[in-house]
């Protein structure tokens, strides 16, 4: 009213003074003053004051001395941010900002001094809350927003319920509904997602989890669902998909969603979360009875059974048309159901409710039911073929039907040579020289049974004996000499039985490990036939075996570890294909073996630890390939060995520790690349060695202790890269003639 005093009298200030120029110009209009124009010009000039009134588009200044509320997922804890944000009609921000922080631990904050242009605005608070599934306060912060008039209000409450509605109540305000429309729409769609309703029309910003209402009940209920067992990155990404997809209709559309939330809500033990809240509330001194959050959790978990069994052997797959929930399902909800049969089983069709033999199939649960899925096993046949003269017996250990056999059914085999013919293996689906063979059916099966009669020859190289179409213990003759054939358990029996070895044909044998260890036997085998053998580790071992075995087939043999170690063999083997062997470790260790086996092809040995270690081995073998060999510690140990081997590829070695120690060996071996070596501890103690080095890269080494104790080495390494090497090692040079400006420089990398 003061303003439009002070308004009214200055246009009438303005007016009179008009009225006295207006007259002065025109006289003769005096008479006219009183009866038509001063009333004329009263009215023209109230209308201009009414035109001076504030309008609906000028803003107009709302001041509150306070707004306060509570933070709630569980409550926030004291201390945390609370900031709001000033929205024009458009819920765009305007740039107003106050902040304020929450002074205890149920969340509670208050802004104060608050002068604003528009009624509309956003709380948002990043925050630690406490968590009433697990009992604890949050480990790391999470954000909740609301959006408020409040130009009626003085208390506002944010909680996930206002963080959910938040970008729905944008959308409907967009499609030309008013922000209180807006808000009661998205609330009761909010509510209806989780099967809830509300009896009042209170909004999202009057719930409070800490008292004992309706509302409090279906905020704490449903802070619980969407809790769940989640940490809190979960819950942030549960959040802002179920904003994104509630905002577009009002609906959660995502079936996974939903399904995951019955799922994680059905395992929840809502005892245990009462009795949370209850400590809590204790702890904060909250005296008041905590709502009933039970019953709207019940709501939400409305639930049916479908009670599934099995016959036979499989497993049903359950795909969730609406609702899914694990075995537990809301009612109505449809689900289709998918026969899995285990391998060798058919599905045989449904028993109870369903009924038929639909697949897949779906049952609506309006009620409780009860569904069987019927498998059965699928019968394979077995097709015997048989090569040569024999016949085949058929044991049946599982399940027996002719020669239609149920799936998994075990059968076996017993090959039934006629007299002069040998059994010669399984053929087809089964390649096997098993004598019986078990088998298993699990599919139609085509087997070949061949029996030959018995070969006993000698190679083209007039020594070696093969046998082919053979059982262990087939006899045959060669030029008047009967041969054995045996295996690799019947050639160890004929060993300990003193019989002449060189009258076994060894075609079957594939293991020769250990053979003669430690045997005072030494015949000449060199007729075996050794094609098949894959190990021969050890073979040797501390025997006086001494015989020529120039001749064998070893093409196919990987190990040869130890194989004439302590031994006395001392015979040519340079013809032999070592191509396959990954292991010669200790091969020759301590034995007289000094022979030409330059032309072996070690490209696939891995390991040559001690191989020449204690022996007299001095032959060329600087063309060998041992690029794939990573293990080379010993290898010359003691050993006369003094070749050329600087052409040697090392660059996969990753230990060389005490390969030459105590050897004759001093030839050029600067070019080598020793960038993997790890080890060179001991690699030239109490050797002869005196050669160039500077140029060796071993920064990867970690271990040089002794490397040159007691050498005749004296040259200059002064550069080499020793960083992994902080101080020079143990006994590095003791009693060897180096002198210290050759040394490293330990701790370093010169250029």
């Amino acid at each position: 009213m003061y303003h439009l005093l002070i308004h009214d009298s200055l246009n009438i200030f303005r007016m009179n003074e008009f009225w006295r120029l207006f007259l002065k110009a025109n006289p003769k209009l005096n008479t006219m003053k009183k009866y038509f124009l001063l009333p004329l010009i009263l009215l023209l000039f109230l209308g201009s004051c009414e035109s001076e009134e504030p309008t609906p588009d000028k803003p107009q200044i709302i001041k509150k001395e306070k707004i306060s509320g509570f933070i709630q997922k569980g409550p926030f804890v004291s201390g945390t941010t609370v900031t709001m944000n000033e929205l024009n009609s458009q819920l765009v921000q305007t740039g107003k900002v106050f902040t304020s922080t929450i002074i205890n631990d149920m969340g509670l904050f208050e802004v104060n001094n608050i002068e604003l242009s528009s009624s509309f605005v956003e709380f948002t608070s990043s925050g630690f809350y406490f968590n009433e599934v697990s009992g604890e306060i949050s480990i790391s912060s999470i954000t909740l927003t609301s959006l408020s008039d409040v130009s009626d209000k003085n208390s506002i409450n944010v909680n996930v319920l206002t963080h959910l509605e938040k970008r729905r109540v944008e959308t409907l305000m967009k499609e030309g509904k008013s922000f209180s429309e807006s808000k009661t729409q998205s609330r009761n769609e909010l509510l209806s997602v989780f099967l809830m309703s509300l009896s009042n029309n209170s909004s999202f910003e009057e719930f409070d989890i800490s008292k004992n209402t309706e509302e409090g009940g279906l905020l704490l209920a449903i802070s619980i669902i969407l809790q769940g067992n989640r940490s809190v990155g979960q819950l942030t990404e549960l959040l802002s998909r179920i904003q994104n997809d509630f905002s577009d209709n009002g609906k959660l559309d995502n079936e996974n969603i939903m399904y995951s939330l019955r799922i994680t809500t059905a395992e929840l033990d809502l005892s245990e979360i009462r009795a949370n809240i209850e400590k809590r509330f204790k702890e904060l001194n909250i005296n008041t009875p905590i709502p009933d959050f039970e019953t709207q959790i019940s709501k939400f978990l409305v639930l049916k059974n479908l009670n599934l069994s099995i016959e036979g052997e499989g497993t049903v797959e359950e795909k969730i048309v609406t609702n899914p929930s694990g075995r537990e399902y809301p009612i109505n909800t449809v689900v289709e159901l998918t026969p899995v049969p285990k391998e060798g089983w058919v599905f045989d069709g449904w028993a109870g409710d369903l009924s038929g033999n639909d697949v897949p199939n779906r049952i609506t649960l309006d009620s409780e039911k009860n569904v069987t899925v019927k498998f059965k096993r699928k019968d394979y046949p077995l097709n015997i073929t048989i090569e040569g003269e024999g016949t085949v017996e058929e044991r049946i250990v599982t399940d027996p039907n002719g020669r239609q056999y149920p799936f998994e059914t075990v059968v076996e085999l017993i090959p039934v040579p006629k007299e002069g013919w040998a059994f010669d293996g399984w053929r087809g689906d089964v390649v096997s020289r098993e004598n019986p063979l078990l088998l298993t059916v699990k599919k139609e099966t085509n087997i070949t049974l061949k029996f030959s009669q018995p070969i006993f020859k000698i190679l083209e190289n007039g020594v070696t004996c093969v046998c082919e179409g053979v059982n262990p213990g087939s006899k045959g003759m060669i030029d008047g000499v009967e041969y054995e054939a045996v295996d690799n358990e019947l050639l160890r029996k004929r060993r300990d039985e003193g019989v002449d070895l060189t009258k076994l044909c060894t075609s079957l044998v594939t293991d020769m490990k250990e053979l003669f260890s430690g045997k005072n036997l030494n015949q000449p085998i060199g007729n075996w036939d050794v094609s098949n053998v894959i190990d021969m580790s050890l073979m040797f071992f501390g025997s006086n075996f001494n015989q020529f075995i120039g001749d064998w087939d070893v093409s196919n043999v990987n190990y040869m570890n130890g194989m004439f170690e302590n031994s006395n063999f001392n015979k040519p083997i340079g013809n032999w294909d070592v191509s396959n062997v990954k292991h010669m470790g200790h091969m020759f260790r301590n034995s007289p073996f000094n022979q030409n086996i330059e032309a072996w092809n070690v490209s696939s040995v891995t390991e040559m630890n001690i191989m020449f270690a204690q022996t007299n081995f001095n032959q060329p073998i600087g063309d060998w390939d041992v690029s794939n060999v990573r293990n080379m510690e010993w290898m010359f140990a003691n050993a006369r060995f003094n070749q050329s081997i600087d052409k040697w590829d090392v660059s996969n070695v990753t230990t060389m520790m005490q390969m030459f120690e105590g050897s004759d060996f001093n030839q050029p071996i600067g070019n080598w690349d020793v960038s993997k070596v790890r080890n060179m501890g001991g690699m030239f103690r109490y050797s002869s060695f005196n050669q160039d080095l500077k140029d060796w890269n071993v920064s990867n080494v970690a271990d040089m202790s002794q490397m040159f104790k007691e050498t005749n080495f004296n040259q200059n390494i002064s550069k080499w890269c020793v960083e992994n090497i902080t101080e020079e090692p143990q006994d590095f040079s003791t009693n060897s003639p180096l002198t210290s400006q050759n040394k490293p420089i330990w701790g370093t990398c010169p250029d």
